[in-house]
């Protein structure tokens, strides 16, 4: 039986970080107009709530798609960027939607099975089958169960990126065995780095209040863009995972 290569966790870690000062410069210089269009977003909607401009549903709704179609977009380009190391191409192609038609199934199934446990032992606790304690227990053990493997699917969304089409969800479940575990510590820590710096300045400035329609949109900007920063991060790590388990022997070449 063939060894398999050691995953590492904290190189690939480490090189995703290095890469926050392009990241920023990619924001601000290829991805202005996404937070141009989260402006709008935002201005619609406070605008909506504090001057009552009427009806602004349909033109909020509407932003949150393009939004959603840009940032699907954003991984897609940034994917191909980090694996290929070529210089930064935006387009927009079918991979946005292969890419956002996975991502819905994938958060889809992983949605239906925590409700299920959440709904499962609930009902097992008010029947007094299980004591609450252990119900809310076992519940959360099905929840790191049900991450630990969604997180053997995750090189679906760069394959897509750079047109393999062979790695899908039975390709991706193959060349995860064995790691899931460390895939799972690893991803949910790096998740958790990249929240902190957006989890603390939402918290600072609920603290601050918001008292005008401008500071209101200052706020946003900043989360707004805190947020496409933790997207790109992710996208860096995950690009790497990819390299890794394709082609373990170049994955130096990312670090």
């Amino acid at each position: 039986m063939t060894n398999k290569p050691n995953l590492p966790a904290m190189a690939i870690i480490g090189a995703s970080f290095s890469q926050l000062p392009n990241i920023f410069k990619g924001v601000f210089l290829y991805f202005w107009p996404f937070l141009l269009i989260y402006f709008l977003k935002d201005y619609y909607l406070i605008s909506s709530i504090k001057n009552s401009l009427g009806q602004v549903g349909p033109i909020i709704t509407l932003l949150t798609i393009v939004i959603t179609l840009c940032v699907a977009a954003l991984q897609v380009c940034w994917y191909e960027k980090v694996i290929t190391k070529q210089e930064f191409k935006y387009s927009f192609d079918k991979r946005i939607f292969v890419t956002l038609g996975y991502s819905l199934l994938y958060f889809l199934i992983l949605a239906l099975a925590i409700t299920g446990l959440t709904l499962l032992f609930g009902a097992m606790s008010k029947s007094g089958n299980l004591s609450s304690d252990f119900a809310i227990t076992l519940t959360i053990l099905g929840f790191i169960i049900c991450f630990s493997l969604a997180f053997r699917f995750i090189l679906i969304f760069p394959a897509i990126a750079v047109k393999n089409p062979n790695t899908r969800l039975k390709r991706s479940w193959e060349l995860t065995s064995g790691y899931h575990i460390k895939l799972f510590f690893m991803i949910i820590g790096f998740v958790f780095l990249v929240s902190i710096p957006g989890g603390i300045a939402s918290f600072v400035m609920q603290k601050i209040g918001i008292n005008s329609t401008s500071s209101f949109l200052i706020i946003m900007f900043l989360l707004n863009t805190l947020s496409l920063v933790s997207i790109l991060m992710i996208t860096e790590m995950v690009s790497r995972l990819f390299v890794f388990f394709h082609v373990p022997e170049k994955l130096n070449d990312y670090l």
